[in-house]
């Protein structure tokens, strides 16, 4: 039978403070949640802020007794931005026997490799910010609570199409990522479908390219391109953006959420004006109560507003909870099995619902200025 986890969301809320959310009867004095996130390395400005918001779902939790009285403690190894490290940190996490799920997971690459463990250890796997579609496949222990490339990028799609009305596009993309190969497949899919028929692809190995120069040129022949999609991670997105403007390339740049980051804004400067993206959360733009409370805690915490990837690693870890709570037991089957039933639950934007074990909601249009990013109007 299918659960909304709105109901349960909604009690917590209203009883913040109060002690008096309801203790499920089967649980033992602490629940502990594993979780590996890269808070070093090439990717820590994504995975420590999963890391600190992963913590403020537990203090949270804390504080409202979601747990009755059993207190949800979160277990927290460091990935280093390793692919080869997360599944050695599931496995070693796997088989601590207080670990009931893993809510983890800040690169695709790494978590691809640690999924297929998951039937082994029988311990669930919640997905905090890999964004790889089909990366859960047939995976009956895994969950994702961000939203897949899929669905978040073709939000993007669908506006750029529409208040653009591009006909000309180029699309420089990491071939070598294959998050980005895939997004780049989808990209040229919908502009096509929308009747553009000039799409321009020019992929580049984002491991060892620095100059992108050559990439935008090819894209940008004939002096008729009227929008980029810029796909790549790490530095990569502000060189482009910086690279392109050099080049008299001004039309709109349309990129993966990672440029709402300071590092994006920091590196390609005013050249980063015009370029727009859809985020899945945005703290100033979400007035929900529990965005509330998890800013309110997080600033008090860590000194510094959170960002979409803190909003992601808390909803990996309150999924989790919410399972655990209504699943009554810390037995890893029974919680997957809570996991599963789940059609909708209250996270920090809207209320999100499950399809296939992937989250969807509604994402933020979002426009980079000088001035950091505003609502893409």
């Amino acid at each position: 039978m299918a659960v909304a986890f709105a109901a349960a969301a909604a009690l917590l809320l209203n009883a913040c403070g109060s002690g008096s959310t309801e203790s499920g009867d089967g649980l033992p004095s602490k629940v502990t949640i594993g979780a590996g996130y890269d808070v070093t390395g090439a990717a820590s400005a994504y995975g420590k802020a999963n890391a600190e918001g992963a913590q403020i779902a537990i203090d949270l939790a804390v504080e409202d007794k979601m747990l009755g009285d059993s207190t949800p403690t979160l277990k927290l190894e460091d990935t280093g931005s390793e692919p080869n490290q997360v599944p050695e940190v599931f496995q070693k996490l796997a088989r601590d026997k207080e670990v009931v799920a893993f809510a983890g997971g800040t690169q695709s690459s790494g978590v691809s490799l640690a999924l297929p463990l998951t039937e082994r250890f029988k311990l669930p796997f919640v997905v905090a910010t890999a964004a790889t579609p089909g990366l859960l496949a047939d995976n009956e222990w895994a969950f994702r609570t961000t939203m897949s490339n899929a669905i978040i990028f073709g939000q993007s799609l669908d506006l750029a199409i529409e208040r653009f009305k591009p006909q000309h596009v180029g699309v420089v993309f990491d071939q070598a990522n294959p998050t980005l190969a895939d997004t780049g497949k989808i990209a040229q899919k919908a502009f096509n479908e929308a009747g553009i028929s000039d799409v321009r692809l020019e992929g580049f190995d984002g491991a060892s390219t620095t100059d992108f120069a050559p990439f935008l040129t090819k894209v940008s022949r004939g002096d008729d391109l009227d929008l980029l999609v810029s796909l790549a991670t790490g530095q990569a997105p502000a060189q482009i953006t910086s690279q392109a403007r050099k080049l008299g390339i001004d039309v709109p740049i349309l990129a993966q959420q990672t440029i709402v980051s300071p590092d994006y804004l920091k590196g390609a400067g005013a050249a980063a004006a015009n370029s727009f993206t859809v985020g899945t959360y945005r703290p100033e733009l979400s007035d929900t109560e529990l965005s509330k409370r998890f800013v309110a805690a997080y600033e008090a915490k860590y000194g510094k507003q959170p960002d979409q990837f803190a909003g992601d690693g808390f909803h990996a870890t309150w999924f989790t909870l919410l399972a655990i709570k209504e699943a009554d037991s810390t037995d890893r089957e029974a919680v997957r099995e809570a996991m599963a039933t789940v059609t909708t639950w209250d996270g920090l934007p809207e209320t999100i619902t499950m399809k296939d074990r992937d989250a969807e909601w509604t994402g933020i249009p979002l426009e980079i200025t000088t001035d950091g990013p505003k609502p893409w109007q």
